[in-house]
């Protein structure tokens, strides 16, 4: 049975959410089910073969592993034992504490071996461990602030791509066209008009701002409760792992996702580039700020008091 198509978007999205670092959880899918096969004499099925006795719940089979309710199981799980970690440290801990292959060392490696697939590279150059690295840099100050109207600064990609190229070139595996890829990417960026000026000149609809202090269209997060359109409504559900977070301006939209990256979380699906398709169809994450590339809401994922402390500055300021 071949892979299916929606796999790889869908498993980047969850693990995002979770807290989980994408290219190592794909990396280990590479070397498990990705390839949509079924392993072990038919007995482990899905991306992340859950095992029929063993990972796999009892009464479950291969549709189920296959399913959307089978993936985000085994991201629950690894979500466990891998949270805040990346790259080799988040394959080794999902490797040797959920996945227990009879030989761990070939599993590590071969994801290892695939995670620049899904790390690096032109238009995914926030996915790898260097760029991480930069971004607390950045924070600490060591790196200039981010400029774009709120996109990263190109300096940054540029800084993150070397790092990870003095990462590989220590493991012997450097790649030079990833390294020219993000170069190449980074200096389109610094050569583009901010956000907030093509959306100034393009226009804008008078009830979704550019500019001024925005109010609250959602805000989810269900351990706290939900805000919509400025009103508290209570936990919606399905928002346990993430805070969900679409203000009314670009420009606070833009401040608020900043100050989640300064708290040291995740944000994620704010951009055409980082958007995948799993959000239902009337989602502020399906519609751009007018003339940008910006989507009208954002995900912020990691650990759980830090995502409380979010949820709470953002309902506390706006």
């Amino acid at each position: 049975m071949a892979a299916h198509a929606w796999w790889v978007p869908y498993i980047t999205a969850a693990a995002r959410r979770r807290g989980l670092d994408p290219a190592s959880v794909l990396g280990i899918a590479s070397h498990e089910g990705l390839s949509g096969r079924a392993g072990d004499q038919d007995t482990s099925f899905g991306p992340f073969q859950l095992h029929r006795g063993g990972a796999l719940p009892s009464g479950r089979g291969r549709s189920w592993a296959e399913s959307k309710a089978g993936i985000n199981y085994a991201l629950d799980q690894m979500a466990q034992v891998a949270r805040g970690l990346r790259g080799r440290s988040a394959i080794t801990a999902i490797s040797t504490r959920f996945e227990r292959p009879a030989d761990p060392a070939s599993e590590i490696a071969d994801a290892v071996a695939h995670y620049s697939q899904f790390a690096g590279g032109k238009g995914n150059l926030g996915a790898g461990p260097a760029f991480a690295l930069a971004s607390r840099l950045q924070g600490n100050g060591a790196l200039p602030a981010a400029s774009q109207g709120g996109n990263t600064d190109p300096r940054m990609a540029i800084i993150g791509a070397l790092l990870q190229q003095s990462n590989d070139l220590a493991r012997g595996n450097a790649d030079p066209n990833a390294l020219l890829n993000a170069l190449v990417v980074a200096r389109q960026q610094a050569q583009q008009p901010s956000a907030a000026s093509q959306a100034m000149a393009s226009g804008f609809s008078p009830n979704v701002k550019m500019g001024g202090k925005g109010g609250i269209n959602e805000l989810f997060y269900d351990p706290l409760g939900g805000i919509k359109d400025g009103k508290q409504i209570g936990a919606i559900g399905h928002h346990g792992d993430h805070v969900h977070m679409a203000l009314s301006t670009l420009n606070t939209q833009l401040q608020a996702e900043n100050q989640a990256r300064r708290m040291g979380l995740h944000v994620g699906e704010e951009r055409d580039s980082d958007f995948h398709n799993v959000h239902a169809r009337t989602s502020y994450h399906n519609r751009d700020f007018p003339g940008t590339h910006y989507r009208m809401a954002a995900d912020v994922s990691g650990d759980p008091r830090r995502m409380a402390a979010f949820y709470r500055w953002v309902a506390a300021n706006h």
